[in-house]
C-alpha cells in the first residue's frame, strides 16, 4: 500500500474523531479503503463500515460497493455488518433507502438474497421506482431485467442510464421496441 493512500487516511480519520456525525468524511475515507485492494478486508475499514451502517443507513454512500463486505476476507465482518442491516430492515420494514441498502449489501455477494429482500419491499409498496430500478440491474434474467427497467421507468425514476439499460435488455430480448411509452424522448 502506498504511503500517501495510508497518509490521507490516517488524516480522516483524524478528523472523523473530532467530527464523527460527518457523513461526508466517512465518505471519502471508505473510497480510500475501497479503492485499494490490499485493504478492502481490512479490520478497520469493516469498522468504518459497522459505523456508517449504524449512524447514516439512509446515506448514498450506504447504497454503493464502498459497503460491501467480502465474507471471504472478513467472516466475522460480513457476519456483523450483516446483522446490522437486519436489524434496521426489522425496525424500519417500510424504508425504501434502508431496503435498497440491505439488497446492496447483499449484491456483492448474493443477487438472489437482494433481489429477495427487493420483492418483499414490493409486495408492501409497488410505487417505489427504485426498488424497480435496483430489481433490474440485480436479477440474471433478460426477461424480468426489462420488465423491472420498464417498470421503473413507468414509476418514474431518475437514473441517468436507465435508458440505456432499456435499450440494451430489449436488444437481448430480441424486441426492437417496447410497449411502454418512454417518457423522456
Amino acid at each position: 500500500m502506498g504511503s500517501e493512500i495510508e497518509q490521507k487516511i490516517t488524516e480522516l480519520e483524524k478528523r472523523i474523531q473530532t467530527e464523527p456525525d460527518s457523513a461526508n468524511l466517512y465518505d471519502r475515507l471508505l473510497w480510500l479503503y475501497y479503492d485499494n485492494e490490499v485493504l478492502y478486508g481490512d479490520p478497520r475499514r469493516i469498522s468504518h463500515i459497522l459505523r456508517c451502517v449504524r449512524w447514516f443507513p439512509r446515506e448514498k454512500m450506504c447504497r454503493t460497493p464502498f459497503v460491501h463486505v467480502d465474507p471471504k476476507l472478513s467472516t466475522d465482518g460480513f457476519k456483523e455488518v450483516e446483522a446490522e442491516w437486519l436489524r434496521l430492515l426489522s425496525e424500519y420494514p417500510n424504508d425504501v433507502k434502508i431496503t435498497l441498502g440491505v439488497a446492496n449489501f447483499y449484491s456483492s455477494k448474493d443477487y438472489k438474497a437482494s433481489i429477495e429482500v427487493l420483492k418483499k419491499f414490493i409486495e408492501k409498496d409497488p410505487g417505489q421506482a427504485e426498488i424497480w430500478l435496483d430489481l433490474g440491474r440485480y436479477t440474471t434474467d433478460s426477461k424480468e431485467r426489462l420488465h423491472y427497467f420498464l417498470e421503473a421507468e413507468r414509476r418514474g425514476a431518475i437514473q441517468p442510464n436507465l435508458l440505456v439499460w432499456i435499450a440494451k435488455s430489449a436488444v437481448c430480448n430480441g424486441q426492437q421496441k417496447t410497449d411502454t411509452k418512454l417518457s423522456r424522448f
